[in-house]
């Protein structure tokens, strides 16, 4: 589904971070960046036979953005927005110990409280994840059936979007939470 990597040099928590991702987003691949280009990242996306590439940017040591790629053969093309974040807590930090492990997840759907500024955010990381169900879920049992669901919503005044495995069982937040700032598009 979609290669994720950092900018170059990141800190630890960056690495951390899309560590985390890549537990949670459904046949990710994460991918050290060392010192390779956005050509080489499209080559190594389709070496993975995956179509879409997520940068995660950072900003004082911190997780600051995600940008996300379309990788064809010809070319890599940005998406039609990027998503900035506030910050992230880590799924170690949700839980003060080391984070259960997540089962094999196969899809992803995205969902969000019901507002103008949430519903930009899910169609901007939705449609930079490559995932067409984007709902509106007000309450925890509002949330579709997937096997993950990135649900955007406001904590504490702050637009937040969480990773939840939801299931038979129920559904749980598994983490990690990124607070959002602002969606850029380009021009």
């Amino acid at each position: 589904m979609i290669l994720i990597t950092t900018s170059r040099d990141p800190s630890q928590r960056t690495r951390a971070f899309i560590r985390d991702l890549s537990h949670v987003i459904p046949r990710a691949v994460r991918v050290n960046r060392g010192k390779k280009s956005l050509d080489d990242l499209r080559l190594e996306a389709l070496r993975q036979g995956l179509s879409r590439v997520l940068v995660v940017t950072e900003r004082k040591g911190n997780p600051g953005g995600l940008r996300f790629y379309e990788a064809s053969v010809v070319a890599i093309r940005p998406t039609a927005a990027h998503v900035l974040l506030e910050g992230v807590t880590l799924r170690r930090e949700l839980y003060r110990k080391k984070p259960e492990r997540v089962p094999r997840v196969l899809d992803l759907a995205v969902a969000y409280q019901e507002s103008e500024e949430h519903g930009e955010y899910a169609s901007a990381l939705a449609s930079g994840l490559g995932v067409n169900a984007v709902a509106a879920a007000n309450e925890e049992r509002d949330l579709p059936d997937s096997d993950v669901v990135l649900w955007i919503r406001r904590i504490n005044s702050r637009p937040t979007a969480s990773f939840y495995l939801t299931g038979a069982r129920g559904s749980r937040e598994v983490g990690p939470r990124l607070f959002l700032r602002a969606v850029v598009k380009p021009g």
